[in-house]
């Protein structure tokens, strides 16, 4: 898909009080300039454009053919049009326009601007120029707009929020996250609002912001933070995550660099958050029959795996074998010394 972007090709024809260095002769400077985002590359196109007399009569400069002029500018460039040489005095009125055919990467500016040279009796030179409207004009220029592919959404790197919550919750909360552009205009995802775009993720996970596409050179760049949202017994992550966006005009289209450091300035290939959980409500690891009490996942009895409260219950059990055993021991021992008595009054 193409957009149209700001590379203007700027032509400027030097026509204003125009005096001619020798009596009789005429030049016109023509400068041609490229200019996107307020530079100028040192190159561009090459575009054909035709001076055509309103008579017949009136002289043209040297090499023109069929009663018109034709030149070219190439890149950023001046070039001399003329000398056109005039014998008598008199007004001689000029159409200049672009006819450089369309293609698939420029539009090109359609104006046809009039040019007139009044020539005085002593053959000295004034030229004015005419907007189409009849506006006198100081220059003359075509603004032609470079249309070029927009960046590729498909393989532009989109690095997920990596959501961590440690300290056992007992349940999940809903945590927000937001990706702010520095400047309010530059392209953003969609569902984004003002420069904003706020996405969503409970308890631990992960999840993108999305794509977008840039249709102009530049450096954009954006902010990627947890919303605190104020939610009770937790620490949230303070972490400032910054992506830097470097789109560059590559021929016919738009090249992107993105580059992410986080707050020391290293590079990341991802944006990591981590909340602590900081309350007593911790998730149960029970089984079903966990027998919850209700107090803060409490359960009655040992839990399956707590081998310390087994420890505890077998040590309780063997005491309780030992003292049963202690206690026969005793009851046995007395029914013998009663036998004994009894056999020795006999």
């Amino acid at each position: 898909m193409f957009i149209a972007i700001g590379l203007i090709v700027v032509f400027l024809l030097s026509v204003t009080h125009v005096y001619a260095a020798e009596p009789g002769q005429v030049t016109l400077t023509v400068r041609q300039v490229f200019k996107t985002n307020g530079s100028y590359p040192a190159n561009g196109g090459t575009f054909n454009y035709l001076l055509i007399p309103k008579s017949a009569s009136y002289p043209l400069p040297a090499g023109n053919e069929s009663g018109s002029y034709s030149f070219t500018v190439a890149g950023t460039s001046e070039k001399q049009i003329g000398p056109i040489t005039f014998n008598k005095a008199g007004v001689y009125t000029y159409e200049l326009s672009c006819i450089t055919n369309e293609n698939t990467i420029y539009d090109y500016d359609r104006h046809v601007y009039t040019i007139e040279i009044h020539v005085f009796n002593d053959l000295t030179a004034v030229s004015i120029v005419y907007y189409n409207d009849s506006a006198k004009a100081s220059e003359i220029y075509f603004s032609h707009i470079l249309r070029a592919e927009s960046t590729y959404p498909s393989i532009m790197v989109d690095p997920p929020v990596k959501k961590t919550v440690t300290g056992n919750p007992a349940t999940k909360e809903i945590f927000t996250f937001k990706l702010a552009a520095e400047n309010p205009s530059n392209p953003m995802p969609a569902g984004s609002l003002n420069g904003t775009k706020l996405i969503t993720i409970k308890g631990s996970g992960e999840k993108d912001f999305g794509t977008w596409v840039y249709g102009k050179a530049g450096v954009y760049r954006y902010f990627v933070t947890e919303v605190n949202t104020g939610l009770d017994d937790y620490k949230y992550d303070t972490a400032v995550y910054t992506i830097t966006d470097t789109v560059v005009l590559a021929g016919d289209h738009y090249e992107l660099t993105r580059v992410i450091t986080n707050e020391a300035g290293r590079q990341v290939d991802s944006y990591i958050f981590i909340n602590k959980y900081t309350g007593k409500n911790t998730a149960n690891n029970g089984g079903p029959n966990n027998g919850n009490n209700g107090n803060g996942g409490a359960t009655d009895g040992p839990k399956t795996g707590d081998s310390t409260d087994i420890f505890m219950y077998i040590t309780i059990l063997c005491i309780a074998g030992i003292t049963a055993i202690g206690s026969a021991s005793y009851l046995l021992a007395g029914k013998r010394r009663r036998k004994e008595r009894d056999e020795q009054e006999e």
